[in-house]
């Protein structure tokens, strides 16, 4: 009981009283918290989708992400999910760090290494095994790194420093392939309504609020959300390269030809993905030989019913479902007009292949021999 009390106050940053004759501290100054969600209010909406982690968890994972925003000094940070091990669960934070400076006593970065702050390391990532435990920041994503984690397909342990044995081999630790799996689950599966943003005047990689010239944005109801040629990708995908972005190319030595035409080639053999692409135009999944289905499944769930306000504004309790089957484990949720997102799974793609070897069936006996 006394070990749960200190852990409780931990979280809460409560100190200890000052004993007799002795003059009591100053309080030290408070920063700012960043904007952490409301997670015993998001949880409601995650029971549609049979997610729950309990009232008295929920809570404790609330106070222990305003630490970790205290601490890390990130002005956003939400709840990513949870992502199954054998031995020990990932409890996993998404934050936004200002700056994007490097952390001392890094390693030099190849040159292919995104800087912290963009592409596939926009956000940060930290991990914990539970509520009560210290989160642990996740390094820098490197190209190898998503590279050979569509490569491999190996469980998860809960051991960040487990070395990693699989063919082909994993130069790095489980760290490493955590970071990589989020990565891709990030800039597969992260949803937004259409129409809240745009493309940015001549350009087509880069997006906008949506806001008009007068007026605020109107936001789509739920009965209209429930189609799903309503929802759309908002971030980038990853390219073939593992970066979000080509690299300006080189010109050889001994060749005339402008760098514009080497990127025109290099983006023909390795295209972007179109921004705000609906979701109804995503490949399907592939279940068996002669089987496919489609890759996203959204249902309205809880009361249909739409009522409309003194103001004229529809109103439904409802709350709309979005799930990956690309990504099992992955969830959109649309809850009057604002949107969430939770990941619970094992951090795998669904794939029919198989990346081990199946053993044969068992050999029959042979038949008995008739007499003649």
């Amino acid at each position: 009981m006394e070990g749960y009390i200190t852990k409780m106050k931990g979280l809460f940053g409560a100190k200890k009283a000052p004993a007799d004759g002795e003059e009591e501290e100053a309080p030290e100054e408070i920063p700012a918290v960043g904007c952490v969600p409301d997670m015993l209010a998001e949880a409601k909406q995650w029971q549609w989708a049979g997610i729950g982690f309990g009232q008295t968890e929920l809570y404790r994972l609330q106070k222990s992400l305003k630490k970790l925003s205290t601490d890390s000094g990130a002005k956003e940070l939400r709840f990513f999910g949870k992502i199954r091990g054998t031995d020990n669960d990932y409890y996993v934070a998404e934050g936004e760090l200002e700056g994007g400076e490097e952390d001392e006593g890094e390693a030099e970065k190849p040159a292919d290494f995104e800087p912290k702050g963009t592409g596939v390391n926009k956000f940060t990532y930290w991990v914990s095994h539970q509520s009560f435990d210290t989160w642990t920041k996740l390094p820098d994503l490197m190209p190898k790194d998503v590279i050979a984690a569509r490569s491999i397909k190996v469980l998860f342990s809960g051991d960040l420093e487990r070395t990693i044995f699989t063919n082909p081999f994993f130069f790095g630790k489980e760290k490493h392939y955590l970071r990589a799996q989020i990565a891709r689950i990030n800039h597969s599966t992260t949803l937004c309504p259409s129409g809240l943003f745009r493309l940015q005047e001549d350009s087509t990689k880069e997006i906008e609020d949506n806001a008009p010239e007068e007026g605020d944005i109107v936001l789509p109801t739920t009965q209209q959300m429930s189609k799903a040629d309503m929802w759309v990708h908002h971030n980038v995908g990853i390219l073939k390269c593992c970066r979000t972005a080509h690299l300006e190319p080189e010109v050889p030595e001994g060749e005339d030809i402008e760098p514009e035409e080497l990127m025109k080639q290099l983006e023909a053999k390795d295209p972007y993905e179109p921004r705000l692409k609906p979701i109804s135009g995503d490949s399907e999944v592939v279940v068996s030989k002669n089987t496919k289905i489609k890759p996203w499944v959204v249902r309205m769930m809880g009361d249909t019913t739409e009522y409309r306000t003194e103001t004229g504004k529809a109103v439904c309790n409802g709350v709309v479902v979005v799930r990956s089957l690309q990504w099992p484990g992955s969830f959109t949720f649309y809850y009057q007009g604002k949107y969430t997102q939770i990941y619970v799974g094992n951090g795998h793609k669904y794939e029919e292949l198989s990346f081990y070897p199946v053993h044969p069936p068992t050999v029959n006996a042979d038949p008995k021999e008739y007499e003649i």
